[in-house]
């Protein structure tokens, strides 16, 4: 028996099916819904097709949002083609298997991995591979930080000056009024 995480790769799909329905007099009419399905792509030869459950949306979060917002069947993440470490062939079978993305790649459990050839040493160059990708994606926005920070400091810099500027200007504009002292003994 397969826990949740060790589900085979799916998509989601919609097939319209008939409904019979009552109207409000009791009579049947049939009806044609539209009706969520998962597709579990066993391996290259094995498809398992059923309506969906709550825990097919738990086990696929990121797939069922994309899937219940625009009806995509689109796997988030790099497509495979993208990694670099995979020939077409290879890629071809990952998706007949149902894996698109380096993502779903990396994550497969063993026992379903296993038994392609190659299949484990593709997971983990995928995993290798998603690890790089963070780390670069890391180092640049570490790096944006720092150029946003730099530009704060110039900021405050200049409105230091600015300020320095301003209270200049204040005391300068000071010193020319004349002092009360000064306004009384001219007015006599």
């Amino acid at each position: 028996m397969q826990t949740e995480t060790e589900l085979p790769p799916a998509q989601f799909k919609y097939v319209v099916v008939e409904r019979k329905q009552r109207d409000e007099n009791g009579k049947e009419h049939v009806v044609y819904v539209d009706e969520p399905r998962i597709v579990f792509t066993v391996d290259n030869h094995t498809k398992y097709e059923r309506v969906v459950e709550e825990k097919d949306k738990a086990a696929f979060p990121i797939q069922w949002a994309a899937f219940s917002r625009d009806g995509s069947t689109e796997w988030d993440g790099v497509p495979l083609e993208k990694a670099g470490f995979l020939t077409p062939a290879t890629i071809k079978n990952l998706n007949h298997m149902g894996i698109f993305t380096v993502e779903h790649l990396a994550n497969i459990p063993e026992g379903q991995i296993g038994g392609m050839m190659g299949g484990i040493d593709f997971r983990t160059k995928a995993q290798k591979f998603l690890a790089t990708l963070e780390a670069r994606q890391g180092s640049e926005r570490l790096q944006e930080l720092e150029d946003t920070l730099e530009i704060q400091r110039q900021q405050l810099e200049e409105m230091k000056e600015m300020l320095a500027a301003s209270e200049a200007a204040r005391k300068a504009a000071e010193s020319d009024k004349p002092s009360k002292t000064e306004k009384a003994a001219s007015t006599k």
